[in-house]
């Protein structure tokens, strides 16, 4: 999150980082910030229903903002996490220029839905899966994380990844579906 959150402070956007499990916060004190979208970061597992509950309170309190899921989960399961009413988007694989591109969409209608790669959307009553889009090849070129968004200290203990993908192939793991084998390092 606090990648993404970096990357698009970069191209010009203004972004708030909101953490359920450590903000004293709650989605009605975004309401006024009144974002054009508003991301999940959703790993398969028990927070589901907590992303669930809290896209349908963020949806109810903010119609007009578009709800958006990446990571494992929505990623492997695009066609599932669309069946949910309050989801609006899916970013498949690393977000960074999905999001990018789908704000210039709702900002100015360019490029067109159809043509962001990554992004997975309902059309018509079916969904539409769009071309997947290439891995971060040079995580070099990425901005360091956005700590300033969050309270570092509320954490128990901080973690930084410094690569993308895995080397294994466990046969347990979500890594072959997910990352397709892909490695990227800083």
């Amino acid at each position: 999150i606090l990648y993404i959150a970096s990357f698009l402070e970069g191209q010009g956007h203004e972004v708030q980082v909101y953490d359920g499990y450590v903000d004293e916060r709650a989605p009605n004190d975004f309401v006024a910030f009144n974002p054009d979208v508003i991301g999940f970061s959703v790993v398969t597992g028990p927070n589901l229903d907590g992303a669930l509950a809290q896209s349908r309170e963020f949806k109810a309190l903010l119609p007009e903002s578009k709800i958006l899921w990446g990571n494992v989960h929505p990623s492997v399961m695009a066609e599932q996490t669309l069946l949910e009413e309050s989801i609006d988007f899916v970013a498949i694989g690393a977000g960074e220029y999905t999001l990018l591109e789908l704000l210039e969409h709702l900002r100015i209608g360019i490029p067109a839905l159809d043509d962001i790669k990554g992004l997975a959307f309902r059309r018509d009553g079916g969904i539409v899966i769009n071309e997947k889009r290439e891995f971060i090849r040079n995580l070099e070129d990425m901005p360091d994380p956005a700590w300033h968004l969050v309270n570092v200290n509320k954490y128990s203990g901080i973690g930084l990844n410094t690569s993308r993908g895995c080397a294994h192939r466990c046969t347990f793991c979500y890594n072959k579906s997910y990352n397709k084998d892909y490695i990227g390092y800083l």
